[in-house]
């Protein structure tokens, strides 16, 4: 198991922001749960839907309390 892995395996379950960069000049965030890691891609849970993530994209996630 990779260090990466257990990393995003400890915010499983967790209500998130995650912020992604589609180009350099937009970005966009998504309020989700994080529900998976696999293969550099994370899968969150929205209102509205399953979305997969790649990790490449995100750069920064804000763990709600």
């Amino acid at each position: 198991m990779s260090q990466e892995n257990n990393y995003f395996s400890d915010y499983i379950g967790k209500k998130c922001t995650i912020y992604l960069s589609v180009w350099r000049s937009l970005a966009e965030s998504v309020d989700c749960t994080i529900i998976d890691y696999k293969d550099n891609w994370l899968k969150v849970e929205t209102k509205k839907a399953i979305e997969l993530l790649k990790i490449d994209k995100i750069y920064s996630i804000k763990i709600k309390k």
